[in-house]
Formats: structure tokens, C-alpha cells, sequence
């Protein structure tokens, strides 16, 4: 038996990606075939499903902690394993919101110093040159503000956009209000976007404008919008950053798009035009043309796009 009747289970923050840690560094410490799950716990002489069973309700009996810290070579009693100063009904807050020091990333260090792997490796954001276009109108681009970040922790995304009024023939002018920030990542991505700026109401980007967060973790984007009659300048997140990307692998790459919808309203043009409304369809048909690809079906053109790649980066 692995546990008597009086051996209750203890919940454990992040078991189920724990468990995959655990697997992928016996892997890399030549201790198992696979890094898999099942592989663990046949090396730990668990039964699988009973394993499966434990992670899906998030907790482990004592024996089971025993097993598997003999396996990975760390005490179940380390506070980087379970946190026991955290009261267990908060252990299952998620990783972005979580204080206890029993995080992923600090098992993963955990395991690789007991397995002695190493030090841990960082990753860092690269992003290719954005395609723009109109380089005069619209530039922006994504980085991680120079920042490394260790395995297992969320990586922060920055945002900066520079955006300028257009000039047609015949001293026409003419600039949006409103532009929308879009991250797409494959379909089969785990990736979650965290702690999105503007989530929880406009946040300000500096005077000039405010940027409000739209949609959920795996499906969201942002609108900012200008304060005045249309966005003008550089606009950075800087105080907060645009997101987080909670569970991004290293290799992943992902788009960042800047686009505008100019039939919506917040195509901008002098009310002292003398032909207003002309003027407005003259931009909005040649705004159209000028995308990137075909605007879609809501109407969006787009104005520049960006691929994003999380790479695994030298500590420094």
C-alpha cells in the first residue's frame, strides 16, 4: 500500500507542472527514457494512474511526496516543495497571483541542485525587425525591457508604439483615435496571457492616452486610445508591463500585430474639412490598400506585424 487510512493528502501548489518539471530533469539527469509523466512514475514504482489521480485532485499523500522526492533527490519537508507557511486553501491561487516560495520555478532549481545540473537557464524575448506598413504612420514593437527570465517564471512583455497623423494629397490630414494591440500564438500554444495591463480599466500611457485590456487569457488584445482627437508620439509601457506569459516554452514564437479600423469612428479628420465625409472615404480607401493583408471581417486593417520568439538565453 502507499498510504494508510490515516495518511491525508497535502495540497500542493502546482502539482501538475511540478510533476512535469520532475520528469523533464530525470530526463536531462539520465535517470529516466522519457520525460514523461508515466516514465516518473514507473522510476518513482508508483502506479500511473494512481499519480494521475493525485495531480488531478492537486494533492499528494506523505507517501507519495516520499517517493518522489527519493526519485528527485529532495525533502517533501523543503519549502520549495509545498510551502506549508501558505494556508492550503491558497495554494491553488495561479502562478501570477501566488506568493508562496514553493513556485515552479523555485522546484525547478530545487531539483536541478539536488540532481546536480547546473545552473538553471533564462530565456529572453527576440523579436524580428516588424514589418510595417507605413513606417510613417505606425511603428511599435515587443521586447522584455531587457530582462531575463528565469525557467518556470512568467515572462513580461513591453509594449512601445509610435504613432503619427497621415498627410494625403491636397493637405489632407487625418489620424485615429483608437488602434488595437493583438498577441495570436498557435492554436495548440499552452501559453496563458497574464496580468494584462488595462484588465481591470483604462490604465494611462503616459498624458496622451489610455490603453484598456479585451478578451481572456488565451485569446486577448488591447485598445488604446487617445485622449485628445487622435493618438500622436511615443507611447510606452513602462511603469507596468503589457502582459504576462505564463507557461510560454522555450522556441515558441508568436505575432504581434498593430491595426485600426477606420470605418468605426475613430478615423480622425479636421471638421473644418470642407468635404468631410468625402474625405473620410478617400482615407478609409486608401488605408485599406495600404494593410498589410485584407482587412477582416470587423473591419480591422493591419499596420504592422511583429514575430516574437522566446529563446533560451546565457545567464548573466
Amino acid at each position: 500500500m502507499l498510504a494508510s487510512k490515516n495518511e491525508l493528502a497535502e495540497y500542493i501548489h502546482a502539482l501538475e507542472r511540478k510533476l512535469s518539471v520532475l520528469a523533464e530533469l530525470l530526463f536531462e539527469a539520465g535517470r529516466i527514457e522519457k520525460p514523461t509523466r508515466p516514465a516518473l512514475a514507473k522510476l518513482a514504482s508508483v502506479s500511473y494512474d494512481t499519480l494521475k489521480t493525485a495531480w488531478s485532485a492537486g494533492a499528494l499523500t506523505p507517501e507519495l511526496q516520499r517517493r518522489l522526492g527519493s526519485v528527485g533527490g529532495f525533502d517533501p519537508s523543503d519549502e520549495h516543495w509545498c510551502d506549508r507557511e501558505i494556508p492550503a486553501a491558497k495554494r491553488s491561487m495561479p502562478p501570477g497571483k501566488y506568493e508562496g516560495r514553493d513556485t515552479e520555478a523555485a522546484f525547478r532549481s530545487l531539483v536541478r541542485r539536488a540532481l546536480d545540473l547546473g545552473a538553471d537557464y533564462h530565456s529572453r524575448i527576440h523579436g524580428d525587425r516588424p514589418l510595417y506598413a507605413d513606417a510613417n504612420l505606425a511603428t511599435f514593437s515587443l521586447d522584455d525591457s531587457g530582462q531575463l527570465t528565469a525557467a518556470g517564471e512568467p515572462t513580461l512583455v513591453f509594449l512601445n508604439l509610435v504613432l503619427e497623423p497621415g498627410y494625403l494629397p491636397n493637405e489632407l490630414i487625418f489620424g485615429f483615435s483608437r488602434v488595437r494591440i493583438r498577441l495570436t500564438f498557435p492554436d495548440l500554444s499552452g501559453t496563458k496571457i497574464e496580468k494584462r495591463l488595462g484588465s481591470g480599466g483604462p490604465a494611462p500611457m503616459g498624458s496622451a492616452a489610455v490603453i484598456r485590456a479585451v478578451g481572456r487569457e488565451f485569446d486577448a488584445h488591447w485598445m488604446v486610445s487617445s485622449n485628445g482627437d487622435y493618438l500622436q508620439g511615443e507611447l510606452r509601457t513602462t511603469d507596468a508591463p503589457l502582459c504576462s506569459l505564463e507557461g510560454v516554452q522555450i522556441g515558441e514564437s508568436f505575432v504581434a500585430e498593430i491595426a485600426v479600423r477606420p470605418s468605426d469612428g475613430s478615423l480622425f479628420v479636421p471638421a473644418s474639412h470642407p468635404e468631410i465625409g468625402v474625405a473620410k472615404q478617400r482615407i478609409i480607401q486608401t488605408i485599406a490598400t495600404m494593410g498589410l493583408s485584407d482587412s477582416d471581417s470587423q473591419g480591422w486593417v493591419t499596420l504592422g506585424k511583429q514575430r516574437l520568439t522566446v529563446q533560451k538565453a546565457d545567464r548573466r
